[in-house]
């Protein structure tokens, strides 16, 4: 096992498709797809390697979780990344979140080979 990744994207089909690249490269993904705060909840309960919030969709619901990522002392090291956000998004979110990188969605498997801790369990 790579690592652990939790995945936040509002629409459970589309989320469900965007971990699966990730879980043949070796990653466990948990993903939330209604709930920001219990999202966020789950991200400080179990610290995963890498937080993934895509902006195709509620890009404001996105945005709010980084925020509170940011702002909470358990989550705030966590490396974050957004992914597929117009230019308008991206720069709403680089204010809540100016350490966040920001890439497209064919980038994500081998930008995710940073955080790998090669785990055996």
């Amino acid at each position: 096992m790579r690592g652990d990744i939790f995945l936040f994207h509002w629409n459970d089909d589309e989320a469900r498709a965007y971990a699966h690249p990730l879980q043949a490269a070796g990653w466990r993904v948990v993903w939330e797809t209604a709930d920001a705060g219990r999202g966020a909840a789950l991200v400080a309960a179990k610290p995963p390697d890498l937080v993934v919030i895509y902006l195709r969709r509620l890009p404001s619901h996105s945005r709010e979780v980084a925020r509170t990522l940011r702002e909470q002392k358990a989550t705030k090291h966590i490396p974050v990344v957004f992914v597929d956000g117009d230019a308008e998004a991206i720069a709403k979110v680089r204010a809540v979140a100016p350490d966040a990188a920001f890439i497209t969605n064919g980038e994500l498997v081998s930008f995710a080979e940073k955080f790998t801790h090669k785990k055996t369990t």
